[in-house]
């Protein structure tokens, strides 16, 4: 999310978005079916359709492997890195390298 600037969808863009994330979603096997996952493949799929993408499969699959390559670089947020608030009574939590925690 570090890297996504804001964008103007225009209304027939918001069709294209929803069938987009509805397909990934669909393809997510059950342990990638989690809050923090989606939230970051919703991210993938506002990229690629910002980027210019406008075949809903294509944005799928894209997102997917976006978000894929972002798990597999996962190390885990740091406690220290979150607010103090937010850190009590929480042990871990997973965090996409150079993503944005608020997702996670």
């Amino acid at each position: 999310m570090a890297g996504l600037r804001p964008a103007t969808f225009l209304p027939g863009q918001f069709h294209l978005l929803a069938r987009a994330f509805e397909e990934a979603t669909a393809a997510l096997s059950k342990a990638e079916s989690i809050p923090s996952i989606e939230a970051c493949l919703a991210d993938k799929v506002l990229a690629a359709v910002a980027a210019g993408e406008c075949n809903p499969v294509t944005v799928s699959v894209a997102a997917l492997a976006a978000m894929r390559d972002c798990l597999r670089d996962c190390t885990g947020c740091q406690i220290g890195d979150l607010p103090s608030s937010f850190v009590a009574g929480v042990t871990a939590s997973p965090s996409c390298a150079g993503g944005d925690a608020r997702w996670n």
